[in-house]
């Protein structure tokens, strides 16, 4: 017989990247390999990695799970715990339960000089990771053109739009570049993106207000 039942401690906010521990048991007297855990929300699918158990040993195995802003204040998850047998054939342990969602985000502070009407000025930000998940920031694409996922926008009080311009920073401390060419910071969780910048254009004559 075997178990996955959801820590208590666990959560799933919407804004960040969250860690689902689940307490998984082999109560038979015979090891089980090639085991998976899936967890189904909201229409989309996520996966442990596979792992193993011997005899009577309980592990703890994450399952991470996006928090997307849709997500609604209570969501239906289905837990399926998956076992292929070196025979090929598979067999599966469903669990269906509610879980009360909340609300994260990652934390930003803002730093920038004057900036002057008609011209070009620099605003910059430190990252923080608040989730229990190592998380990725895009900062460029392939050929260092700039970042399609963060952008700085230049509003006025009235929440309208007077400039905006996309994060592109291709090294620097805490930058990564993967194999196909992209720069990321890898924050860990609790971990700091130092200082990174964008560029904007201010149109030539902004109110004296904005954000």
């Amino acid at each position: 017989m075997i178990s996955a039942v959801l820590s208590p401690q666990s959560q799933l906010k919407r804004g960040v990247m969250n860690r689902l521990d689940y307490q998984v048991k082999n109560s038979d007297s015979h090891p089980l390999n090639g085991l998976r855990l899936q967890v189904e929300i909201a229409g989309n699918t996520y996966s442990s990695a596979p792992f193993d158990l011997a005899p009577g040993q309980t592990r703890t195995i994450p399952v991470i799970v996006g928090g997307a802003d849709t997500l609604p204040e209570m969501v239906n998850l289905t837990q399926r715990l998956q076992h292929t047998a070196a025979t090929g054939e598979r067999a599966e342990v469903v669990r269906n339960q509610a879980l009360i969602t909340g609300t994260d985000t990652l934390s930003l502070r803002l730093e920038s000089k004057v900036l002057t009407r008609g011209t070009r000025g620099e605003v910059r930000f430190v990252l923080e990771n608040s989730s229990e998940v190592e998380t990725d920031i895009l900062l460029s694409r392939p050929g260092n053109s700039a970042s399609n996922e963060v952008r700085l926008l230049l509003q006025d009080s009235d929440g309208n739009l007077l400039a905006a311009a996309p994060l592109q920073q291709s090294s620097g401390e805490g930058v990564l570049t993967l194999s196909d060419g992209r720069a990321v910071a890898r924050l860990t969780p609790g971990g700091v993106l130092p200082p990174a910048g964008a560029a904007s254009t201010s149109p030539p004559a902004p109110p004296t207000h904005s954000s």
